[in-house]
């Protein structure tokens, strides 16, 4: 089909601001619609479209990231829950939250309603502690997020682009400067708001996953949360606190929680351990190569054993591989060479057991427990 210049800048634009589009126009619309339908564009939610390729090169995560951030712009007041707010604030979680598109709404009301969209899920609360993301291009033109409370924010008087109100894209000032510190953003000059997306708050976020999704599941955007300082133990038992439901699940999330795990891989590795019984590791303790006594390496998890053994696990996620904010761009072959020498040095430092474990075999749960029995690491009575 001939490319139409309208539908082309609608969706050059929303790639640019990392979102999806929608038509806004008549012509617009049928436009949007017949590419979707020769296959040209997808509409992964309603009235919600991209290109495919585009589309297909997002992650689950990223791809829940763009929805949320689309629908806010056509339902500004809108607050977002569970697994759309757990995105929205890139908590670290499993992908397959997100596979079929499923957006979570906050709701005071009824959580079913026969007029619902299939892939709008209502989550019920007496009340809904609004929090809001604000996405913005600092002064390198690199998107940036971060969230504060709404009652901190002057959200109704601050544009963001085109404001969260439905303004036609075409007319977006991708270069305007805002001055947030006068809006209560405390960001100063030279950064340009694109979005803000009403979401829960980071602790009731947590409490909604945490009652819904299993503890491996959840764990990693407890200890994401933590670690990057969105809420505390205590704003987290504060919502269960005022809830009727049972909150035990939420509790034991919070009792292995530990901010040190830095990210979402070496979480879920860890919530497969304390799952299958085994004695809890030390997170991130440092080794000092004695080769020089100035560089330190620290061990994803360490266990010390009877007899002096100290066994360390490793979680090897692809990403260390390829992931050039990883890898310090270098090729896969000077990162194999860097892991090799950074086994020598914690063999020196006194490491007699190097085990390595993949995404993979975390998922399978067999592979990582023969690897730790066979290593000799301890299983406690209950993982509860």
């Amino acid at each position: 089909m001939k490319p139409n210049k309208d539908v082309e800048r609608l969706a050059d634009h929303a790639e640019r601001h990392r979102r999806c589009f929608y038509p806004l126009t008549n012509a617009e619309q049928k436009a949007v619609s017949a590419r979707y339908r020769s296959g040209e564009l997808v509409r992964p939610h309603r009235h919600v479209y991209a290109r495919p390729d585009y589309w297909n090169s997002l992650d689950p995560d990223e791809q829940s990231r763009h929805l949320v951030k689309t629908l806010s712009r056509q339902y500004p007041h809108r607050v977002f829950a569970g697994p759309s707010a757990a995105a929205t604030l890139h908590l670290d979680g499993p992908w397959t939250l997100h596979r079929d598109n499923l957006i979570f709404v906050a709701t005071t009301g009824s959580t079913y309603s026969k007029r619902m969209h299939p892939k709008l899920r209502l989550v019920g609360m007496a009340d809904v502690p609004a929090h809001v993301v604000r996405h913005y291009r600092d002064t390198c033109g690199r998107m940036r997020c971060d969230v504060a409370p709404v009652a901190e924010c002057d959200v109704e008087n601050v544009t963001c682009d085109a404001g969260l109100r439905n303004v036609r894209p075409a007319t977006e000032d991708d270069g305007a400067r805002l001055v947030m510190r006068d809006a209560g953003f405390g960001m100063g000059y030279g950064y340009a708001l694109t979005d803000m997306v009403r979401v829960t708050s980071p602790a009731r976020t947590l409490v909604d996953c945490g009652l819904r999704y299993p503890f491996e599941q959840v764990l990693p955007m407890v200890d994401t949360a933590l670690r990057r300082g969105l809420t505390s133990r205590d704003d987290v038992l504060a919502i269960c606190d005022a809830m009727y439901e049972d909150c035990g699940d939420v509790l034991r999330l919070l009792h292995y929680a530990d901010p040190l795990s830095e990210n979402g891989g070496e979480s879920l590795c860890r919530a497969a351990i304390i799952e299958e019984g085994f004695v809890l590791p030390q997170l991130q303790r440092p080794f000092v190569d004695p080769a020089n006594g100035r560089d330190e390496y620290r061990a994803d998890f360490t266990w010390c054993l009877p007899g002096g053994r100290i066994v360390v696990l490793e979680y090897d996620g692809m990403r260390k591989y390829v992931d050039p904010a990883m890898t310090d761009r270098r090729d896969v072959r000077g990162v194999v060479e860097r892991e090799r020498a950074r086994e020598t040095a914690l063999r020196a430092a006194g490491v007699t057991t190097i085990l390595r474990v993949s995404h993979t075999e975390v998922v399978e749960r067999t592979p990582l427990i023969l690897k730790l029995q066979r290593a000799g690491i301890p299983r406690v009575s209950s993982s509860s």
